[in-house]
C-alpha cells in the first residue's frame, strides 16, 4: 500500500503547506514536495512563493514560457500573468476570475467549463483557442487578436470586445446577453464568423460590423441594431422579434433562407423591394 507524506514546502506567510506527497523514500524534490512547491515547477514558473496555501490565486507571472501544461480544478483567480507564451496548454474546470493578462500568446489553448468572470486580457493572443462552456461575464478584451477560434456554449454577458480582431470564430451555442453600449466597445467587428443556435438578449450591436457571416438558428431578442452593418451575411432560421432600429441597420449583399426572411419582412415590409 502506498504511503504517503506531507509537503515539505514552508513559508512564514502562509505556514506549512496542506497537500501530502508519496513516500518513495527519495531524496530528490519530487520527494519532498507536491506538485506547485516542486523546485523545477518553481522555477519553469519563475513563481518565487504561492500567496494561497490551497492554490494559485493571486499568481503573478512575468516572462513565463510552458507548451502543454495541463491544469485541471485548479484556482488561479487574480492571476496577473504578463509577456509570456502558454502554448497548447489544457485548462479544465479552472477558475480565473478577475485575472489580469497582458502581452500574452495562448495560441492553440483549451478553456473548457472554466470560469472566466471580470478577467482582462490586453494585447494578447487566442488564435486557434478553444473556449468551451465557459462564463465570460464582464470580461474585457482589448487590442486582442482572436483568429480562427472556437468559442462555444459558453456565456457572454456585458463582455467587450475593444480593438480586438474577431476572424473565423465559431460562436456555436453561445449566448450573448446585456451589452455595454457601443461606444464602450469600439465598435468590434466580425469577420467570417459562425453563429450557430446563438440568443443575442438585449443586446447593443449599434455601429457593429459582420462581414461574411453565417447566422443559422439564431435569435436577435430586443436587441438594438442602430446603423449595424451586415455585408455579405447568411441568415438561416433567424429571429428578430422585439429587435428595435432594425430598419436603421444595413444589409448589403445578404441572403436570408427560409423564416429569416418572412420574419425580416414582417418587421420591414418594404425590405428587399425594389424602388
Amino acid at each position: 500500500m502506498d504511503s504517503f507524506k506531507p509537503c515539505q514546502f514552508y513559508h512564514p506567510d502562509t505556514g506549512a503547506c496542506p497537500r501530502s506527497v508519496m513516500d518513495d523514500s527519495s531524496t530528490s524534490s519530487s520527494g519532498k514536495f507536491c506538485y506547485w512547491h516542486l523546485d523545477l515547477v518553481k522555477d519553469e514558473l519563475g513563481v518565487t512563493e504561492l500567496e494561497s496555501e490551497e492554490s494559485g490565486d493571486g499568481f503573478n507571472l512575468l516572462g513565463t514560457s510552458l507548451t502543454d501544461l495541463n491544469l485541471e480544478a485548479s484556482s488561479f483567480k487574480r492571476l496577473q500573468l504578463e509577456s509570456s507564451q502558454l502554448l497548447r496548454a489544457h485548462f479544465h474546470t479552472v477558475d480565473f476570475r478577475d485575472s489580469r493578462i497582458q502581452e500574452t500568446v495562448l495560441a492553440y489553448t483549451s478553456f473548457t467549463e472554466c470560469e472566466l468572470q471580470y478577467s482582462e486580457w490586453t494585447r494578447s493572443e487566442l488564435n486557434f483557442a478553444t473556449i468551451q462552456k465557459c462564463n465570460l461575464s464582464g470580461a474585457r478584451f482589448n487590442d486582442c487578436s482572436l483568429e480562427s477560434c472556437q468559442l462555444q456554449d459558453s456565456l457572454l454577458s456585458k463582455t467587450r470586445f475593444q480593438k480586438t480582431i474577431l476572424r473565423n470564430l465559431d460562436f456555436s451555442q453561445t449566448d450573448f446577453y446585456c451589452s455595454e453600449s457601443y461606444e464602450q466597445n469600439l465598435f468590434p467587428r466580425f469577420h467570417s464568423c459562425k453563429f450557430s443556435r446563438c440568443l443575442f438578449a438585449g443586446r447593443d450591436l449599434s455601429f457593429l460590423q459582420f462581414h461574411n457571416c453565417e447566422f443559422s438558428h439564431c435569435s436577435f431578442l430586443d436587441s438594438r441594431f442602430s446603423r449595424t452593418l451586415f455585408r455579405d451575411c447568411i441568415f438561416y432560421e433567424v429571429d428578430f422579434s422585439g429587435s428595435l432600429d432594425l430598419d436603421r441597420a444595413y444589409f448589403e449583399s445578404c441572403s436570408f433562407q427560409s423564416s429569416s426572411l418572412r420574419s425580416i419582412r414582417e418587421i420591414l415590409p418594404d425590405f428587399g423591394k425594389k424602388e
